[in-house]
């Protein structure tokens, strides 16, 4: 009988501490985004919308800006055996692009940081929606 009480304690036990650490783990790995509108707002384009994305360059028409789109890319180099990239950030880029109704992205900074196990990457975008197609003379 006392046997049975231990064991019973003690997958009560077990079940309580993989409920509070495994759920911690998923905490620090992922990808998530932040976007703010700032420019006029567009509506929504269908999910999987062609979007280009500029990472070296900026685009030659003219074009206004939309939203800025922050990409967080967290990886556990433990649990997940992987490494945040930035090719991981760019199905979120294009999928909050396609919310705001942009025509492109522009990725204006990449910034990735490590500690321990952990990594992770931070893309800072804007989403654009091409005005016309005349050579954009003036940054806006």
């Amino acid at each position: 009988m006392r046997l049975f009480r231990w064991s019973k304690l003690w997958l009560a036990i077990t079940l309580v501490l993989f409920g509070l650490i495994f759920p911690s783990l998923g905490q620090f790995s992922g990808v998530r985004s932040k976007v703010e509108l700032v420019g006029p707002k567009r509506p929504a384009r269908p999910p999987n919308c062609e979007v280009e994305i500029f990472s070296d360059s900026k685009p030659e028409k003219r074009y206004e800006v939309v939203a800025r789109i922050d990409v967080y890319v967290r990886r556990n180099k433990v649990t997940q055996g992987r490494q945040a990239v930035y090719e991981e950030a760019v199905p979120e880029l294009r999928k909050q692009a396609c919310k705001v109704g942009a025509d492109a992205v522009i990725v204006l900074r990449q910034t990735v940081s490590s500690s321990g196990e952990f990594k992770l990457l931070y893309v800072k975008a804007e989403a654009i929606h091409f005005t016309d197609d005349s050579p954009n003379r003036a940054s806006p």
